[in-house]
């Protein structure tokens, strides 16, 4: 269970990350704007709210801002929000391992327990619910 929270929490970015190399910013910024429009996985309209403004950092490499409104990414920008709802930053070190990877998935969960890859929000309570749904999931894998 709490892989399934984990990857839910970090869905998003595996599939933004999967084909980013530094050489290649303009390419990686193509493959995001195809997102547009697109239905998120039922598994993330859990963890997002309706309208989300999401900051994608990549180490020192590049910044993007993804919003998603009724479940579909309706905007995506090299800029990042400063109102943001949500905030995914990995570090150089975890862009270069994805980008490297021969099991990106596996090396995600991995960087993001290593705390690599943070997912935070500005709101005091949003985080408070990130941090109980890592809890139940820790509780449920204890079971699982």
């Amino acid at each position: 269970m709490k892989k399934l929270i984990t990857t839910v929490l970090i869905a998003l970015l595996l599939t933004l990350t999967l084909v980013y190399a530094e050489d290649s910013q303009e390419m990686f910024l193509q493959q995001l704007q195809q997102l547009q429009g697109k239905e998120l996985p039922k598994g993330l309209s859990f963890i997002l709210k309706d309208n989300e403004k999401i900051n994608l950092i990549m180490g020192t490499k590049a910044s993007y801002g993804i919003q998603i409104e009724d479940n579909k990414v309706t905007n995506i920008s090299e800029n990042k929000y400063d109102d943001f709802t949500l905030e995914i930053i990995a570090t150089d070190s975890a862009v270069n391992t994805l980008e490297t990877s021969e099991d990106p998935f596996a090396d995600l969960i991995v960087l993001e327990k290593q705390g690599e890859i943070t997912i935070r929000s500005p709101s005091f309570f949003r985080n408070l619910q990130l941090k109980v749904l890592n809890i139940f999931a820790t509780i449920a894998n204890l079971f699982a």
